[in-house]
Parts: structure tokens; C-alpha cells; sequence
């Protein structure tokens, strides 16, 4: 099961294995404001998850906003890209 978590930005996946026990398997990278996530599989058989870095246009008290993907290798955990639509086209992941 793969919950975001928008503050400090990650996805903890847990195990459904041991129900009605959730152990923590791992946690792996997102920005602030993680929120929706979608799961691929790459041309080259790679699975990826696309992280929504966008909960809430806040600043205060803390950033829930990165206005970013971040797209994570599921097995690895390795980051292999972020997009910055805010950065790049003045746009906002909403």
C-alpha cells in the first residue's frame, strides 16, 4: 500500500502481508505537498511512480506546494526525474 505523505514529501509504502499489522517496507522520495501518484512501466521495463507535489497553494507554516513531479524508481528508490512545470511554463501540477 503506498500512502503520501505531503509534509515532508514522501511515499511510505507499507506491507499488507501481516494484516491487521502494517510494517513499514520503505519510504521513498517525493517533495512538499506529495499527493496524487501515478504507477508506469517504462519502455525499458523500469517501474516508475509520478509523485503530484501540489496538496495546497500554502506557504505558512509550512510549504505544502513544491509544484513539482518527481518521478521514483519503485525498486530502488532513485529519483530519475523531477519536473518543475512552475519553473519551466509559469504552470502549476493542479
Amino acid at each position: 500500500m503506498y500512502v503520501s505523505q505531503a509534509q515532508p514529501g514522501v511515499v511510505q509504502v507499507f506491507s499488507l502481508e501481516e494484516l491487521p499489522e502494517l510494517p513499514l517496507v520503505k519510504s521513498l522520495p517525493a517533495e512538499a505537498g506529495a499527493h496524487h501518484m501515478g504507477f508506469f512501466t517504462t519502455a525499458s521495463g523500469r517501474e516508475v511512480m509520478v509523485v503530484q507535489n501540489n496538496l495546497l497553494n500554502l506557504s505558512e507554516p509550512v510549504p505544502l506546494n513544491a509544484g513539482t513531479f518527481t518521478v521514483v524508481d519503485i525498486q530502488t528508490g532513485e529519483v530519475v526525474d523531477t519536473v518543475d512545470l512552475a519553473q519551466t511554463h509559469d504552470l502549476m501540477p493542479e
